[in-house]
């Protein structure tokens, strides 16, 4: 696809963490003003209100991009009923949070 990115990691054997047991994986990106302060075990409207509050923003203002599937259809609702944006992306996710 037009912009496609790949990602590679590399170290030692036995040093990195293996998603292979996971098909799918949850993940969390933000800019560094609200990077410490972000948890995937809280739910959706606490994190981007802490967001908001890091930036000195409203909700409102707040533009999530989510990978567009049929699975994300409960987190897109949240997002949504905590007054913030979202931005569909088909896929890079890895670009998605590079540029946040």
């Amino acid at each position: 696809m037009n912009n496609a990115l790949a990602v590679l990691a590399a170290t030692e054997r036995g040093a990195m963490f293996d998603p292979s047991a996971d098909f799918y994986m949850e993940k969390l990106v933000t800019g560094p003003e609200a990077a410490d302060l972000l948890d995937l075990r809280l739910p959706v409207a606490q994190n981007l209100h802490l967001i908001a509050k890091a930036k000195g923003v409203k909700i409102s203002q707040l533009t999530v991009a989510v990978l567009e599937r049929p699975r994300h259809r409960d987190l897109i609702n949240e997002i949504r009923a905590a007054g913030a944006r979202t931005k569909f992306i088909l896929d890079g996710d890895v670009a998605a949070a590079i540029a946040a």
